[in-house]
């Protein structure tokens, strides 16, 4: 066995020392990690942001995913609401101009969270605009973007000390707190009679929380109502931006593959009766090849890392000793181009691939690792592709549309999986299917 010994700035294997640059691995991650892979064997070591991680290919995706007495993940890591937002869309490009989609996506998803998760009375413009602002602060709080900040990179006590203080004393406060913040922590002191969650479905998650804290006289401590109100955050931010982050690849890819739209634009005539507008659950399960297009997305988009572990004790892997404490990543990009899980030509996008192969979109595996694996696996993924099914039905119902220039730009390739892409749509209005 080898032990892989740190050195600072270097890849390490056995005694054999490998320097990559800081800005290519920000550059071009995919090319340069695979390569140290193929060449250096399956294991490597690097630094990034002043911090060694172990990277790993795909034959030991599964079980540094999956072994929890090896592997840690708590210390590694009106009218329907998205028809609306295709519709602003539509009207947004009826001058025959490109429009950048990230705001409107932003707005639609945030307005979905708040109805489904604190009801339709708190559904307003004003609160729409702070939960999108709460999720893309405590998306930089914690790291989501540090790859474009030069502090971040070299100086990250400081960066996250100056972050810290940002965010949590400034930004929070100041734009969710006088808002809906306070209104929130109203609706949480309150008291209210018990209510039966197995029979009322129309109880928001606010009221489940608040009855599911208090004590038997009804009572919320102040200890328990900050707990809702970090509870509640937490879900503004896992559930709008990263939903958002692939809302917008799907659409960038969509754009790119006018016959995936048209095929949408088709199933959504079978799945969806004459007599009806809005798209239920049975309809978005029948709903295949959207399905399996979002899937695609998923798979392709280009991920070079987006799940992590943490050794909770030296660990032999591949012939080397990982030793405790330390950051573990599979290379999710050759789990994903892997002929061991994806049989058919896995360097190709092929939109349809999944229909009929029992395999969806929140389905997780060594092949589908967008929302993770095993029992921490993403707990809200049925919900984010129902999302995603929703938004992309009701664009391609409206819509035809394509990218500017044909091409979007990947604004951060290191963090494909939690910074959307930058590009601009052009869209033309479809007669009503």
């Amino acid at each position: 066995m080898t032990v892989l010994a740190p050195v600072l700035g270097y890849i390490i294997l056995g005694y054999a020392m490998i320097y990559i640059p800081e800005d290519e691995i920000l550059r071009s991650p995919v090319e340069s990690i695979t390569r140290a892979l193929k060449e250096h064997g399956p294991i490597i070591e690097i630094e990034h942001n002043k911090n060694r991680k172990y990277l790993v290919s795909q034959e030991y995706t599964r079980r540094v995913l999956t072994d929890e007495t090896s592997f840690s993940f708590e210390h590694g890591i009106g009218k329907p609401i998205f028809q609306r937002g295709a519709a602003e869309i539509q009207k947004e490009v009826a001058n025959g101009q490109p429009i950048d989609i990230l705001p409107c996506v932003q707005a639609t998803t945030s307005e979905a969270i708040i109805e489904i998760f604190l009801g339709q009375e708190h559904v307003s413009t004003e609160n729409i605009a702070t939960v999108t602002n709460v999720a893309e602060s405590i998306a930089e709080l914690v790291g989501l973007f540090q790859n474009h900040s030069f502090m971040a990179r070299n100086f990250p006590n400081l960066w996250h000390a100056f972050t810290w203080i940002d965010v949590v004393l400034v930004r929070l406060p100041f734009s969710f707190g006088p808002s809906l913040g306070w209104t929130l922590w109203k609706g949480i002191s309150k008291q209210k009679e018990d209510i039966d969650f197995k029979t009322n479905h129309d109880e928001s998650l606010l009221s489940y929380l608040r009855s599911r804290y208090r004590s038997a006289d009804g009572h919320l401590s102040f200890t328990s109502r900050l707990w809702v109100m970090t509870l509640i955050l937490t879900i503004f931010f896992a559930s709008v931006h990263q939903t958002v982050t692939i809302t917008v690849w799907v659409t960038l890819f969509a754009a790119l593959h006018p016959d995936a739209q048209t095929c949408i634009r088709e199933e959504l005539t079978t799945i969806l009766p004459g007599d009806k507008e809005v798209l239920d659950l049975g309809a978005l399960k029948r709903a295949e090849f959207t399905d399996s297009f979002i899937r695609e997305v998923l798979r392709m988009k280009g991920d070079t890392v987006n799940v992590v572990r943490s050794t909770v004790r030296d660990v032999e892997l591949g012939g080397y000793i990982i030793p405790k404490g330390y950051l573990v990543f599979p290379v999710t990009y050759l789990s994903y181009r892997s002929p061991e899980f994806i049989q058919d030509n896995p360097d190709e996008f092929h939109p349809g691939r999944w229909v009929g192969a029992k395999r969806t979109a929140g389905m997780t595996g060594t092949g589908n690792l967008a929302f993770g694996m095993g029992r921490w696996a993403c707990p809200g993924r049925f919900l984010a592709v129902a999302e995603l099914k929703m938004w992309l039905l009701a664009l391609c119902q409206v819509s035809s549309f394509e990218l500017e220039h044909g091409k979007y730009e990947v604004v951060d390739p290191m963090n494909i999986t939690s910074v959307p892409p930058r590009g601009r749509i052009m869209a033309r209005q479809c007669s009503s299917v």
